[in-house]
């Protein structure tokens, strides 16, 4: 009966360009959000809240949600950003070490 039943395993891949890139976009679209906000421009404001939602929705798709590390390693990761590397994530239920 296990024959018949195709499992899908999706692998928990981070991409660190997407993961950083999406950041930045989100954090440009926080401030433009806030901007359009303080002078009541609604076209600002609009323009803020579309750029901080492509940039969480990047960094989702690259993989943060799946980003845990035990060690901060900033010259790793830059490294990573730098030449386009992919890493395998951590999945839910897994556990760090």
């Amino acid at each position: 009966m296990t024959d018949n039943v195709t499992r899908r395993h999706r692998s928990h891949l981070v991409r660190p360009r997407w993961v950083w890139g999406g950041l930045v976009i989100a954090l440009l679209g926080v401030c433009l959000l806030g901007w359009g906000i303080a002078i009541l421009s609604g076209a600002q404001s609009i323009a803020g809240a579309v750029l901080l939602l492509v940039g969480a929705a990047a960094s989702v798709g690259g993989g943060i949600r799946f980003d845990g590390r035990t060690h901060l390693a900033v010259g790793e990761e830059m490294r990573e950003v730098r030449e386009g590397d992919v890493h395998e994530g951590i999945g839910p239920g897994d556990t760090l070490s």
